[in-house]
């Protein structure tokens, strides 16, 4: 059986609790969005559309990742968007 990275992380009770301790930490949510914030702020200005789409996704991808780290700790897998295609 192949696990997820998550699967495997959560694998360890210990180390997902330790990660909800650190998350539900006042100072480590006040950093992370300290960081979150400087990284918007850094980013370039968009001379044209192809820097502004390329600003967008790195801070979506901050995002994202901000979204994981806090979903380690839940035993649920975020719900599947069903598919518009037809099949």
């Amino acid at each position: 059986m192949n696990l997820t990275p998550k699967q495997e992380f959560q694998r360890n009770r210990d180390r997902v609790l330790a990660l909800e301790r650190v998350l539900d930490s006042a100072d480590f949510q006040a950093a992370l969005l300290a960081a979150f914030n400087n990284l918007c702020w850094n980013l370039p200005a968009s001379e044209n559309p192809q820097h502004g789409w390329n600003a967008n996704c790195k801070r979506a991808g901050a995002r994202a990742f901000i979204e994981e780290l806090q979903g380690l700790v839940s035993v649920r897998e975020p719900n599947k968007t069903p598919s518009q295609n037809l099949e």
